[in-house]
């Protein structure tokens, strides 16, 4: 992805300290491994569920991550983005696997597209079924981005389009 801002992660930003004029070109991972839930605190629908994110928690999430810095460090400094580039601020030179990791581990921020916390499927851990519904409670449906089973390779908001004109198919149908 590339940002015509200074984008950064609290402790990168810190530590780095990119100046207001800057634009990145960040890795992003569109298939992570890594997997997080979401469970209710309570049988009181008005308490806070917990929410665990899980985030990096696969070891291949981070070897991804790091191959997705080597390229991006690739493109920024080729000759073609000479005439935009004035100086690599982060992280600013080629680094060992250890210190890399460290960088993705610091530099790692989400792209805002949870998904599947109440995913769709016939197996036991699935909330709805391929109608919509959710299991065990009768007249309820979820229709958004939360059914996926995984997350999608593309814009969620599309797919949140085709589930929402979907889950409108089937309720005017029943």
């Amino acid at each position: 992805m590339q940002i015509e801002l200074p984008y950064a992660s609290e402790v990168i930003a810190k530590e780095f300290a990119p100046p207001g004029n800057a634009w990145a070109i960040c890795a992003g991972l569109v298939d992570p491994k890594s997997r997080g839930e979401v469970r209710l605190s309570s049988g009181n629908p008005m308490d806070k569920p917990v929410v665990t994110a899980n985030f990096l928690s696969d070891p291949q999430d981070v070897k991804s991550l790091m191959a997705g810095i080597d390229m991006c460090r690739q493109l920024g400094n080729d000759s073609a983005m000479a005439p935009w580039v004035k100086r690599e601020v982060a992280p600013g030179a080629d680094l060992d696997p250890a210190a890399k990791a460290e960088f993705v581990k610091n530099g790692a921020t989400t792209f805002f597209h949870q998904v599947g916390t109440a995913r769709m499927g016939k197996d036991d851990a699935a909330v709805v079924d391929a109608d919509l519904k959710v299991k065990g409670i009768e007249g309820l449906r979820v229709v958004d981005g939360s059914i996926m089973p995984r997350i999608v390779t593309c814009a969620t908001m599309a797919t949140c389009v085709f589930i929402g004109e979907r889950g409108a198919d089937i309720i005017l149908a029943s």
